[in-house]
């Protein structure tokens, strides 16, 4: 009877204690976006930045600014550049 009692008793005081243990996030916050955003969800955004590309077939980066992260609109506009020099 002791060890069925103890079988249960550790795995309800692992969930338990999960349930207060404190995480630390993966990545850190870095507030608020620069940038404008556009509305939706991701497939929602997506759909609408596929839809813009066809219609609009040139280089222009600033018009895609509200679709694209910081990080990736720097790397594109250095891509652009070096491919153009």
């Amino acid at each position: 009877m002791r060890y069925s009692a103890l079988t249960l008793l550790v795995p309800c005081a692992l969930v338990l204690s999960a349930c207060t243990t404190p995480v630390t996030p993966a990545f850190k916050d870095i507030g608020t976006r620069s940038g404008p955003c556009i509305e939706g969800g991701p497939d929602a955004v997506a759909q609408q930045f596929y839809d813009y590309r066809i219609q609009h077939r040139g280089n222009d980066m600033t018009a895609l600014r509200p679709y694209l992260s910081d990080g990736l609109v720097k790397l594109l506009n250095d891509a652009s550049r070096k491919s153009s020099a």
